[in-house]
């Protein structure tokens, strides 16, 4: 689901699971060099894309399929997690069965 103006500015510094393909090197939008960089505040954040805001908004679509497709009642969880030994990584997860204490993760790569 779409972080709040409050969850972008808390990320600054951290890891979350937008970040960390770019700081293993799995990533066509960084190097773990620029994500570097880009943590420390010396670039610009990437500049959020129409495809990037489309995903975004199909999100509670893709949750409301997941939980037909799979007899599950997840909703959208809206908190932030901190890792509970290293608190510069961090998730933004898109929903939570509260039911089977699942989190969700959702990625929308295309049609």
């Amino acid at each position: 689901m779409t972080i709040t103006a409050e969850q972008k500015e808390f990320k600054k510094g951290k890891v979350g699971g937008s970040q960390s393909a770019a700081c293993l090197g799995f990533s066509s939008f960084g190097s773990p060099p620029q994500e570097f960089h880009r943590m420390q505040g010396n670039m610009p954040d990437i500049e959020e894309t129409t495809a990037m805001r489309v995903g975004s908004a199909m999100e509670p679509t893709i949750l409301a399929e997941y939980n037909i497709n799979n007899g599950y009642n997840a909703e959208p969880y809206p908190e932030t997690l901190i890792h509970p030994d290293e608190p510069r990584i961090i998730a933004h997860c898109d929903g939570k069965d509260h039911k089977r204490d699942v989190l969700v993760e959702i990625k929308n790569v295309g049609p």
